[in-house]
């Protein structure tokens, strides 16, 4: 009779899949079917069935997991293309709601909505912008920059020499920055800006100081 085989190298611990471990096995059954003194070993016989009937469980339960995790995978689809079409269709139903009741609460309450009040605007600002300095382009122009406002329709900015009287002409600008002419190396100037808004126009911001150079 040949040698045994090392069990212990069929049952090591492993990191495999559960259908690899099933595969191997299953080899490993079949080789002992064909040993010439298999017919004669009862107990390896009840052996290799009782080892055959777990393989083919593990193997059946492999098959259910993955089937499950693809149904998994399909019904969370499913259900995130369901939330963005949740998600259009509230935002539709408010819109309309809010177009009919034309910001009427008592209107909207009427339809169920459970509005408490109509959407009321932020107060208006009279602040002028903030982020007033100076830098220079790649050409080394001074140009004038500050932060853009929301909702604002263009600014106002003055230049002076810094003394309380001593501002020139208000300029519109489009824009939140500004190039100036007519500057010269060493001149220091003072430099603010103010917001034009829907409700009128801001004060102007403090002065900044600035050296030409």
């Amino acid at each position: 009779m040949d040698s045994a085989p090392d069990l212990s190298v069929v049952f090591r611990i492993s990191t495999r899949k559960p259908t690899d471990l099933v595969v191997s096995t299953n080899q490993l059954l079949e080789n002992v079917k064909k040993h010439p003194q298999f017919p004669n070993q009862p107990a390896m016989q009840q052996a290799v069935t009782t080892m055959g009937g777990i393989t083919d469980t593990l193997t059946k339960q492999d098959t259910d997991i993955q089937t499950a995790r693809t149904s998994l995978i399909a019904l969370m689809a499913a259900r995130q293309l369901t939330v963005h079409s949740f998600t259009r269709a509230r935002r539709s139903l408010l819109a309309v709601a809010d177009q009919i009741a034309a910001g009427s609460a008592a209107t909207l309450n009427e339809w169920g909505f459970g509005a408490t009040s109509t959407v009321v605007p932020l107060p208006g600002s009279d602040a002028p912008p903030t982020g007033l300095r100076v830098r220079y382009t790649k050409q080394l122009d001074l140009q004038i920059v500050w932060k853009s406002v929301t909702g604002h329709r263009g600014y106002l900015l003055q230049i002076g020499d810094g003394t309380p009287t001593g501002w020139g002409p208000t300029i519109p600008c489009p824009k939140t920055r500004y190039v100036p002419t007519g500057l010269t190396p060493g001149q220091k100037i003072a430099i603010r800006v103010a917001v034009q808004r829907k409700s009128g126009v801001s004060a102007f911001s403090e002065a900044l100081s600035a050296t030409v150079r």
